[in-house]
């Protein structure tokens, strides 16, 4: 069976910071945020952008990666501004990338790997550091080899993809100059331990010994990215000695991007070249699933122990789960593709104006909601800071400021006036999506809700309260009665488990509810939003946001997701101290409401 090797989605092309935002998009707005830098061609959803940030962000292990996209559906670019020690990677955007020949199921498979290429440039490659042709090959399938063994659900779709890229490689006895043909054999043996078309035997040893050479190296480089990058140039400068190439970089620029006679050396140039059409793109995949076949059935008839039978029942299960995708990875793709297409649906609403929030009318038990000895806490914590002093400075008075006198400034006595300014509108927005409803925080949870709502109200102001999961709901809307019980109540029910869209929500309420003075919203993070919809939410109104973990680090994860969705003023608890949140609401509520 094939080894793993380098990129073929992808050569990184180590551009500078700035050359990959001049090129990120043809004609699309990029949105800067704290982390991440997205621009989408609609319809993008943002459900499916928040995936990739975060497989990036984990794959990578640098939570300050920059994704860009571009209008290209071939282009896979990784660079680095040395300045602001900032990483950027650039990916076609997803709803155009491989559309012309591949099914949804191998599109996502193709850019999910292209994706994880360059997050391991941006974990292992030392990315100051030119390269050629030679060394970027050897750095390619260095880096998916170690990343691999971390990342052991990429070993099949590693195979995959460089199988495919192989079937589209020349023969290397139809390339021109010897140089070019040993090259050529070298990366093919390196990546798909295959060799397209015959070398003589003395040819074929020497492209033995140099891919010998490399893979009995690569597990023995040290991890650290200078230390790599001298060790990946010594073998570079090994093979082309075995090899006896002329040139160290005989068919290549600094991007690696071509080979010399025009036979591109990543699959997206290829792809392009060869026009692949649906049809095509089958048919290789059947080949490769015979060739897998052939080799697996082969290896276990070697070790002997099983019958035919089984033989082959394993052959064609371990072949299928190679060029189809494993379970894991099909199942992945159809969640996702689930939530996408429940999204979209949302905004196709919300284009035509059908935007009407359901009224949340199911009931569960109001005690389990309804805490006592919490909203009397809350109010009296809230008298406490709802009052406040007011400081005048007149020509005359009684009490005396002595630095105003010493300043010289005319007015130097003070008046004070004892005040209770009047709280104002507070928009509730809550998570119940599944995720918190199976969390094991609900009930905690959803008493802070209720006695936020009942102590704002106590102290003269108004709420609302809106619920968001799969769907948006309404407890109670500004121009309702505050009834305790039922709000309870409504909040007590399981009101819906889907996928979480914030994006809907906002949209939504937003829509609904026009004249409010502070929105506080509560959620677990696992949540998706366009930057450009809390932007407007900002500029607009003052927004608290709380958010939930299941732990302490988890709790460090939600707050830096919704920083990077735009949610300056955020507050994060782990699960185990969320009784905590009242507390920590009260004070920031009546000072935003100020």
């Amino acid at each position: 069976m094939g080894k793993l090797g380098k990129s073929v989605l992808s050569r990184p092309r180590r551009r500078s910071f700035e050359q990959l935002k001049k090129g990120a998009a043809s004609g699309t707005e990029l949105i800067q945020s704290e982390g991440s830098t997205v621009s989408f061609s609609p319809p993008h959803p943002d459900f499916m952008f928040d995936r990739l940030r975060v497989l990036s962000q984990l794959w990578s292990k640098n939570a300050k990666l920059t994704l860009s996209f571009t209008d290209d559906p071939y282009n896979y670019s990784t660079g680095y501004d040395p300045h602001k020690e900032e990483f950027s990677t650039t990916l076609p955007n997803y709803p155009i990338a491989f559309k012309e020949f591949a099914s949804d199921v191998d599109r996502y498979r193709l850019y999910r790997f292209g994706l994880w290429h360059e997050t391991q440039h941006v974990d292992r490659t030392d990315m100051t550091q030119p390269v050629t042709f030679l060394s970027n090959a050897i750095e390619d399938y260095r880096i998916e080899a170690l990343g691999a063994n971390e990342w052991k659900g990429m070993r099949t779709e590693s195979e995959f993809v460089h199988r495919l890229v192989n079937k589209l490689r020349p023969d290397v006895d139809s390339l021109e100059t010897k140089n070019d043909q040993l090259l050529e054999a070298f990366l093919q043996r390196l990546n798909a331990d295959k060799i397209n078309g015959t070398l003589n035997p003395t040819e074929l040893a020497k492209v033995e010994q140099a891919v010998s050479l490399v893979k009995q190296a690569i597990p023995n480089i040290p991890t650290d990215k200078s230390s790599a990058y001298r060790e990946v140039t010594r073998l570079e400068r090994e093979v082309q000695r075995i090899l006896d190439l002329h040139d160290r970089s005989p068919t290549s620029s600094n991007d690696g991007s071509k080979m010399g006679d025009g036979h591109a050396s990543d699959i997206s140039e290829v792809l392009k070249q060869q026009n692949m059409t649906p049809e095509k793109f089958e048919k290789l995949k059947e080949e490769i699933r015979q060739e897998l076949k052939d080799e697996i059935r082969s290896e276990l008839s070697e070790k002997g122990g099983m019958s035919e039978k089984q033989t082959d029942e394993i052959a064609q299960k371990l072949s299928n789960s190679i060029v189809d995708g494993t379970p894991d990875v099909q199942n992945e793709f159809k969640g996702l593709k689930d939530a996408i297409e429940k999204m979209e649906s949302q905004a196709r609403h919300e284009r035509t104006g059908q935007t009407e929030i359901r009224q949340a009318t199911d009931m569960g038990a109001a005690s389990e909601v309804i805490d006592p000895v919490l909203m009397d806490r809350l109010k009296r914590k809230f008298r406490e800071l709802r009052t406040g002093t007011s400081v005048k400075f007149r020509r005359e008075g009684e009490e005396i400021d002595i630095e105003r006198v010493l300043a010289g400034d005319p007015r130097p006595f003070m008046r004070k006036k004892l005040v209770k300014p009047r709280l104002k509108k507070v928009l509730i927005l809550y998570d119940d999506s599944g995720s918190i409803y199976n969390s094991g925080v609900n009930e905690e949870y959803k008493k802070s809700v209720h006695a936020l709502a009942d102590t704002v109200k106590f102290v003269g102001g108004e709420t609302a309260i809106y619920a968001f999961g799969g769907d948006t709901y309404k407890v109670k809307g500004f121009k309702d009665p505050w009834l305790p019980k039922l709000t309870a109540s409504r909040l007590a029910a399981k009101i819906d488990g889907g996928n979480t869209s914030l994006r809907g929500a906002l949209h939504r309420v937003m829509k609904e509810e026009k004249d409010y003075d502070l929105l506080v919203l509560l959620t677990d993070g696992r949540t998706s939003v366009d930057e450009s919809v809390v932007k407007d939410l900002n500029q607009r109104t003052k927004v608290i946001t709380f958010g939930i973990g299941a732990d302490r680090s988890s709790a460090k994860e939600v707050a830096a997701n919704l920083k990077t969705l735009g949610f300056e003023n955020s507050f994060t608890l782990p699960k185990e101290e969320l009784t905590r949140l009242p507390e920590m609401i009260t004070p920031l509520v009546a000072r935003g409401t100020r």
